[in-house]
């Protein structure tokens, strides 16, 4: 578990009550720091989208099909903030 759920206590006693035979973990817990989650999500999807390999599942999503998600967009140099 992580984000704000991780915290909510009603949602973890749901989930362990929907799934008794599982060990719930935070992500700090199964040794992924749960601050870095979100950007390493986006870094997956960047490296996806660059190899032109699709970021769905359709069984989980209910997409009709695989999908490359997002756009690379060639633009100027990056030069600083300014």
């Amino acid at each position: 578990m992580c984000g704000g759920g991780a915290n909510n206590p009603t949602l973890i006693t749901r989930l362990q009550e929907a799934l008794p035979e599982s060990r719930l973990l935070t992500a700090g817990e199964a040794g992924f720091p749960g601050r870095a989650i979100e950007a390493s999500a986006f870094g997956l999807l960047a490296y996806l989208t660059a190899r032109g390999l699709p970021g769905n599942f359709p069984s989980i999503t209910g997409a009709v099909r695989p999908a490359i998600l997002g756009k690379i967009v060639p633009g100027r140099a990056f030069r600083g903030i300014r």
